[in-house]
């Protein structure tokens, strides 16, 4: 991970990445299928949950949002997530929310010269975190915490429970 070494400086420009990845999953000019990140073949597929599986049912919210408001990208150091409403009607945001981090992390560091960097470095995009986590899924832990949007459950990880 990009944070190990100095966690504090990297946090200013992980913020930096998670602002423009939120610009870019709600900037209806970028389709990312004319346009997509270089990291696109990487990611994985989104999983979604059985069809059966019945969606819960939402209390109150303690905050306002936007009434327009479909999706949003967050995070902390090196930990990010971008969740959006994957409904037909916004089939465009959903393909831009798979893409939207990955693609500011291309925009904002500079591409690794395949062979030909003095000193090396390994891609600021951490390949193997990408491959576990990358993609979008109903069910995730992120920061410690499972989250099951289909249900609205959020809970510690089952490893995490004490009997």
């Amino acid at each position: 991970s990009g944070a190990g070494p100095a966690p504090l400086k990297f946090c200013i420009v992980s913020e930096t990445v998670f602002d423009l990845g939120a610009d870019l999953l709600s900037c209806e000019l970028w389709e990312p299928t004319e346009l997509p990140s270089p990291y696109a073949s990487l990611l994985p597929a989104p999983t979604r949950l059985d069809e059966s599986i019945p969606f819960g049912a939402a209390e109150e919210a303690d905050v306002s949002l936007d009434e327009d408001c479909r999706g949003g990208v967050d995070g902390y150091i090196d930990d990010g997530i971008t969740v959006v409403l994957d409904s037909e009607d916004n089939k465009a945001m959903v393909a831009r929310a798979a893409q939207a981090v990955v693609m500011a992390i291309f925009l904002i560091f500079r591409p690794l010269a395949a062979g030909l960097e003095a000193i090396f470095r390994p891609d600021v995009a951490s390949i193997r975190k990408m491959k576990a986590e990358g993609g979008l899924h109903e069910l995730v832990t992120f920061l410690g915490w499972f989250l099951d949007t289909r249900r609205l459950h959020i809970a510690p990880p089952k490893d995490k429970w004490k009997a």
